[in-house]
């Protein structure tokens, strides 16, 4: 699609207008499926351009779409959703938002289950509940663990570690971080010194 070219390259006036022609198209010709995707696609967009108001707009148009026709894709939009509320520091709807998620994620989904844990770490940070967010991370690390995902571990080890310096918990923050340096080494993304 050519407004995903443009967004790739940066170019994010052309990638909103192209994306915004592309939907007049699809709605002409009453195409759900892609018009909830260009609404999503939109949405990151502005997003991503820092006009939460307008993201949030046709992110709610690819919600209820996506909801309408039962697509599977429904739990990418309510975690866009959940980022937008983070970013906004609304944590009543930050919390509806995880809510919503976790009823729409299907079993086997388990890359979703780990955004979750990702979105709720930060909504427990953002309320300031420490303890409940050192808990919730902890369970996303075990849990990538558990399914052999190496990045997700180690992105998420590094989390934990970045949440025990935070906390002045050296000893751990160390620990986590190595981990995640060590796997960032093995898989070829950090330089073996």
């Amino acid at each position: 699609m050519i407004a995903e070219e443009y967004n790739k390259k940066g170019d994010i006036n052309n990638a909103i207008k192209y994306s915004k022609k592309t939907l007049a198209l699809f709605n002409e010709i009453n195409d759900d499926i892609y018009v909830a995707e260009i609404e999503n696609n939109l949405g990151k967009l502005f997003c991503e351009f820092e006009n939460i108001e307008e993201s949030f707009i046709h992110l709610n148009k690819a919600k209820e779409l996506r909801k309408t026709i039962q697509d599977s894709r429904l739990t990418e939009t309510l975690i866009s959703i959940c980022e937008n509320y983070i970013k906004l520091k609304d944590v009543v709807n930050s919390k509806k938002a995880l809510e919503e998620i976790m009823e729409s994620i299907k079993d086997g989904d388990h890359k979703s289950l780990v955004e979750y844990y990702i979105l709720k770490y930060r909504v427990d940070m953002l309320q300031g509940d420490i303890r409940e967010a050192e808990s919730t991370i902890l369970t996303a690390l075990n849990f990538v663990k558990n399914m052999d995902y190496k990045k997700e571990t180690a992105e998420i080890a590094i989390m934990l570690g970045k949440f025990y310096i935070d906390s002045g918990r050296e000893g751990e923050a160390a620990q986590y971080l190595n981990c995640g340096v060590e796997i960032f080494k093995e898989l070829g993304i950090l330089k073996q010194s």
